[in-house]
């Protein structure tokens, strides 16, 4: 007896849910597709924000790494070939290569002197002789960490 009275409450249900006006059905159709076209919009509009910041980033990484080539070719200049140097701070770290990532643990420290033999990406490459451990260390350090000695004013 349950079933059938809930079966009847069910059918009376729907049946009242499917007598309901078609422009009520039509109303909640062009509103849900109103705010389709509306989500849709938003999202292109999102999308396009993102790809405007997205090629501001990119500018801006593109001028950094200009000023950046500008400030190691005049850092370059002042070190020509041969150079004799010495070091400006602590620790000056050797490279395997001409960039930042290649960093080793050899380093030479305050005071210590050498010739750059030539320079590249704002390094220097020089062959250092330690005479106490009868032993050279060859590398790339960072132009910043360097000084050109001038013998003229000595």
């Amino acid at each position: 007896m349950k079933k059938i009275l809930l079966f009847i409450c069910l059918a009376f249900s729907m049946a009242s849910f499917n007598s309901c006006g078609d422009s009520e059905t039509k109303v909640d159709d062009a509103s849900l597709k109103k705010a389709q076209e509306l989500e849709k919009q938003a999202q292109e509009k999102l999308d396009e924000a993102n790809r405007l910041k997205e090629e501001q980033l990119a500018a801006e990484e593109e001028m950094i790494q200009r000023e950046k080539t500008v400030e190691r070719a005049k850092l370059e200049r002042q070190f020509p070939d041969y150079s004799e140097v010495v070091i400006v701070t602590q620790r000056s770290y050797f490279h395997s290569n001409p960039t930042d990532e290649s960093t080793t643990k050899k380093f030479l420290v305050n005071g210590d002197q050498s010739t750059v033999l030539k320079t590249r990406n704002g390094y220097g490459y020089i062959e250092f002789y330690n005479p106490s451990a009868d032993k050279v260390t060859a590398g790339w350090l960072d132009l910043h960490d360097l000084e050109v000695i001038d013998y003229r004013g000595e």
